[in-house]
């Protein structure tokens, strides 16, 4: 029995090479990633959109946001994408983040292409994916995604801290793009996604009530435009949903955003900062008299800011549980003639038969067979409530003698 056990853990340790190693070589993202494997994914992602879109047509701001939020906190890893738990409080809980919406657009997308091609495609590609297609949809320019990404394990209500704020100026702005590899001229095209949109009152206040000790009204305001914020968003307002859309057409996406920027008709103060600095003012003019230039610069820094390294590990059953944490909490067991399929909780490392020291490194692997796939798409992601059961659970198969 010992030689018995000592072969199965010497080929599962062959196994965890090897995926190890694989797993160093898919790192790169790829326009083509999915083209041999899921090549109907990225019509599936479209028309999950499409569908949305139909029956609210805030989903392109909402996806496009969703995605720069993911994005900006430990990389595109589709950690903004997950639910809190009883001992965490996740992304999309966090103060900034509490407005986000849509995340059943990327729930449905998961399903569709799931349905296509099983534990293939990953959560953080597909909304990559959408926020393109948010944007092509909504009148703007389409582009290749590179595709590759993994999907994180780690969501945090207090790493949203991290995000650039409404209310932030040009040097806080640039700190905070400069600390992912993002530069000055990413800062105002990505600004442009503000084309899309709406603002509720509380992101905006700071410049139409109290703005200093001797101004109520930020000056940089137009008058007329800073009126019309008060009378929608007056010192003490109390209707939730109050607010102003970022520009004057803002299911459109266009260059509208920059051309009001420049005539004092901008939301935000981070907005407002563009016009602070002689380069950024320069882009935003540019950009205002031109919708090519600015569509051109916003897909070249899209493009760069999707490919910000994250940290994720895993292809996600769900997109809105991780696969380390979910799980059944206890041993199950299965006949299958001779032995019976021993599904080892990762939450509890509860290894019978293996040492637990070795847990670590089989969970690096999936081996899931058409039994568990079967019962996986059952229960995955059924309703709110229902965790997905099995996902990187590491499957044995054990004599029944054991």
């Amino acid at each position: 029995m010992a030689e018995k056990n000592t072969a199965i853990l010497s080929f599962l340790f062959s196994l965890v090479f090897l995926g190890l190693t694989s797993l160093s070589l898919i790192n790169a993202l790829s326009s083509n990633y999915y083209d041999q494997t899921c090549p109907k994914a990225e019509a599936e992602i479209t028309s999950a959109v499409k569908k949305a879109m139909l029956n609210d047509r805030t989903v392109p701001a909402a996806l496009l946001r969703m995605h720069f939020h993911d994005c900006f906190i430990r990389g595109c890893d589709g950690s903004v994408l997950l639910n809190s738990t009883a001992n965490n409080q996740a992304e999309k809980d966090g103060p900034p983040n509490i407005s986000l919406h849509a995340f059943y657009v990327i729930d449905n997308a998961k399903k569709a292409v799931e349905a296509l091609c099983p534990k293939t495609v990953s959560c953080a590609d597909i909304l990559a994916l959408a926020a393109r297609d948010a944007v092509t949809l909504s009148g703007g320019p389409t582009w290749n995604v590179p595709k590759g990404r993994k999907d994180g394990r780690v969501s945090k209500a207090t790493d949203t801290r991290q995000l650039p704020g409404p209310t932030f100026n040009i040097s806080q702005l640039q700190q905070s793009f400069a600390q992912r590899g993002l530069g000055t001229d990413d800062l105002v095209a990505l600004s442009g996604g503000h084309t899309l949109g709406f603002a509720h009152c509380s992101s905006f206040q700071n410049r139409i009530n109290n703005f200093s000790s001797k101004q109520s009204v930020d000056p940089t305001l137009q008058s007329s435009f800073a009126a019309s914020l008060k009378s929608v968003c007056p010192a003490k307002n109390t209707p939730k949903n109050a607010g102003a859309n970022l520009d004057s057409t803002p299911t459109t996406f266009d260059n509208r955003y920059y051309k009001l920027l420049l005539q004092g008709k901008s939301i935000f103060s981070s907005d407002q900062a563009l016009v602070t600095m002689g380069n950024t003012k320069a882009l935003v003019t540019k950009y205002a008299s031109s919708k090519q230039e600015f569509e051109k610069a916003f897909v070249k820094s899209m493009i760069k800011m999707s490919s910000i390294s994250g940290g994720g590990q895993e292809l996600a059953w769900c997109c809105n549980q991780t696969s380390y944490k979910i799980g059944l909490r206890k041993l199950v067991s299965k006949p299958e003639g001779h032995t019976k399929l021993l599904i080892i909780d990762t939450a509890t490392t509860n290894l019978k038969g293996v040492e637990s020291k070795f847990a670590p490194a089989l969970f690096t692997l999936l081996c899931i067979g058409h039994t568990l796939r079967k019962l996986a798409a059952k229960a995955c992601c059924s309703d709110g409530s229902t965790s997905c059961v099995v996902a990187k659970l590491w499957i044995l198969f054990w004599n029944e003698e054991q």
